[in-house]
């Protein structure tokens, strides 16, 4: 079975019968299906996601109700009641438009539960289905999964849903998961990201890649997923970003799931992309309207970039895969490939030449003053100056710089105002405390 392929090539996944079968045999436990089951389907069965549906639900007895149609077919839902059935699943895209319609959970007749997987549904939404679920005796069940694990790894109880909306829960009856860190050792204490790791007897066999490689069990011992994660307070997973959507742009690693959150949060919805030379977020049409001109600005100083690494464009559409999920593959080849644009300075020489020419650094200075609403020549202290430019809510009296994880692209800004409120910029300023340079601030006025 064949891979969805949104961040990379596509591959070609090997699943024995036992994988399909404890993997079924997990989600009958936990959706607690039984022989009056009836599930609709809403989704392809060449896709792991809605091969699922069809073997958890023949596993327990239960039945389907066959149909091609999507949810937006006027005739789906007519069918759905008509045929009895009792369960809908479906992918983020699914529950998006459901919103948009203002359809809810608890108005669907014989809807006993609803299942999403196939990619991170807004925590929003997820918190507003839960809750619509929950309050009607519905449950709304978030999954996460991959095909190399035919394809059920983890899933969130609906009772935690509304509290964290953002996690993937659980692992399945029969399955675990660890969190390694960079030399493949567990990390064992809460909020700690690392790779999450998998094991179950439904992790594959390995990839194929020809004929041959069919005859090969090459099961590996963990499934690497390739997502990071970590496990909260609460004893829950929580996916923080993907370890192919991590670039370095002038050195700073940058999680662009992050950052889609963020601006999806702040701003407006949003997809991400981006390499070690820029970040491109690029809105939807129809979304768009709460887009400002400053927005780019905005990013680079949240995540402490330099002006002109963040850029922003309205576009028609955003690809999509058949499953549902942003088509990353295809937008990196429309707008980061050479031929669609020319890339920042890539040259040792050009590159230094930009960052810290007298230009770019008053440039960068200006334009954080403008986002956070500063006017020029209006510091009242250092400490003023270490909030506002660092991001800080408390500073001491004690505090420098250095203390304060300032770093080379914050000291560019930072380096200025303090100039700018001194008159001059003293030897080693980073490591003077605020009350030194204070002092320094009063021995210049003497």
């Amino acid at each position: 079975m064949s891979t969805s392929g949104s961040t990379g090539s596509v591959k070609f996944v090997k699943l024995s019968g036992n994988n399909l079968h404890s993997n079924a045999a997990s989600i009958v436990e936990y959706l607690e299906l039984d022989e009056r089951s009836r599930a609709i389907t809403s989704l392809k069965p060449n896709y792991s996601y809605g091969l699922s549906i069809i073997n958890s639900h023949l596993a327990a007895g239960g039945s389907l109700v066959l149909t091609e149609m999507s949810v937006t077919d006027s005739a789906f839902w007519p069918t759905f009641v008509a045929r009895g059935a009792d369960s809908l699943s479906g992918v983020p895209y699914t529950y998006e438009l459901l919103d948009r319609q203002g359809i809810k959970l608890s108005e669907i007749e014989g809807l006993r539960y609803a299942t999403q997987a196939g990619g991170k549904l807004a925590p929003h939404l997820v918190r507003k289905f839960a809750e619509d679920a929950i309050g009607s005796g519905r449950r709304f069940f978030v999954m996460y999964g991959q095909t190399e694990a035919a394809p059920r790894i983890s899933y969130l109880p609906p009772d935690k849903a509304a509290d964290w909306p953002d996690c993937i829960g659980v692992p399945i009856p029969g399955g675990s998961i660890e969190i390694l860190d960079d030399e493949g050792r567990p990390v064992l204490e809460p909020e700690i990201p690392g790779q999450l790791a998998y094991r179950g007897p439904n992790v594959m066999m390995g990839y194929a890649l020809g004929r041959e490689d069919l005859a090969r069990d090459e099961t590996p011992a963990f499934l690497m997923t390739g997502d990071i994660a970590l496990r909260n307070s609460d004893g829950l997973f929580k996916i923080v970003g993907r370890s192919a959507r991590f670039v370095k742009p002038f050195g700073v690693r940058i999680n662009l799931d992050e950052v889609e959150q963020w601006i999806g949060a702040h701003v407006a919805p949003n997809v991400c992309v981006g390499n070690d030379d820029r970040i491109l977020v690029l809105f939807p049409a129809e979304d768009s309207s709460g887009v400002a001109a400053a927005t780019a600005a905005k990013i680079a100083t949240v995540f402490k970039l330099p002006p002109g690494v963040v850029q922003c464009r309205v576009v028609d559409a955003i690809p999509k895969l058949e499953n549902g999920k942003t088509d990353y593959r295809k937008l990196r080849e429309l707008y980061l490939s050479p031929a669609a644009e020319a890339p920042m300075p890539k040259r040792a020489g050009d590159l230094a030449q930009l960052v810290f020419s007298r230009a770019f650094l008053s440039r960068s200075y200006e334009e954080a003053l403008n986002i956070l609403g500063l006017k020029k020549k209006e510091w009242d202290g250092i400490e003023g100056i270490f909030k506002a430019l660092l991001g800080v809510d408390v500073v001491h009296p004690e505090d420098c710089f250095s203390d304060l994880a300032g770093d080379s692209l914050t000291y560019v800004q930072v380096a200025l105002a303090v100039e700018e409120y001194l008159g001059r910029l003293p030897d080693g300023w980073e490591y003077m405390s605020v009350i030194d340079l204070e002092a320094a601030n009063a021995t210049a006025s003497l």
